[in-house]
């Protein structure tokens, strides 16, 4: 399971190693929002629990492992004299060994960095009300539903041992049904001990 004070931990990291000044707590908050986004629509948990509060999506979870781990957050004013808060690394942060987070774990976090790290903060705003399932349904005040979230499709795998002598007629009745509904067919690439991966909804309705 991930673990939340890697995530925040990597983030940061993430942001001294591209060279982009610490992220303010909304930016922060929002990014952790976008790899829970990413997370469940891999079919992952999220790590967090999201409300909507003024900013958008929000996470006292978030906060109290900021507060937890030592992060500094400072008050700081921007150039047009608006106040925000920056967050920048602890000790305990700078010294995990972010064991939770797998290599594609820290692919992920880095490309969110890369991509919205520097962007404009209502870029980013703009993106996660407006763009992000959860937010187009959301009630303010109220938890996110990540269930309107479009999950990616599980794959099964189907082993069996056919007679090669079926392999053929087995070949030719999958690319028809995969023409039929439009589909590109790999039937060829079939080997001959029989075995297959298909959508679970494949063949469902009669069998081969």
């Amino acid at each position: 399971m991930i673990e939340a004070s890697d995530i925040i931990a990597y983030i940061l990291r993430t942001f001294k190693e591209e060279g982009i000044p610490d992220p303010g707590m909304t930016k922060l908050t929002k990014l952790v929002y976008l790899f829970d986004i990413d997370s469940y629509k891999r079919n992952q948990s999220t790590v967090f629990e999201w409300v909507f509060l003024h900013y958008g999506p929000y996470s006292s979870g978030l906060v109290e492992v900021l507060d937890r781990d030592g992060y500094e957050v400072s008050e700081e004013t921007t150039e047009d004299d608006r106040a925000f808060k920056r967050v920048s690394e602890s000790e305990i942060g700078r010294k995990s060994e972010l064991q939770s987070l797998s290599v594609r774990d820290k692919v992920r976090i880095r490309n969110i960095v890369k991509t919205w790290g520097d962007e404009k903060l209502n870029r980013l705003l703009d993106f996660v009300y407006y763009e992000t399932e959860p937010m187009a349904r959301a009630k303010r005040n109220e938890k996110l539903d990540f269930s309107v979230i479009p999950t990616e499709e599980k794959e099964v795998k189907i082993t069996a041992i056919i007679p090669k002598k079926d392999i053929e007629r087995i070949r030719k009745r999958i690319s028809d049904r995969l023409k039929k509904r439009g589909l590109r067919s790999y039937v060829n690439r079939i080997p001959a001990s029989g075995c297959f991966r298909f959508h679970p909804d494949f063949g469902r309705d009669d069998d081969l």
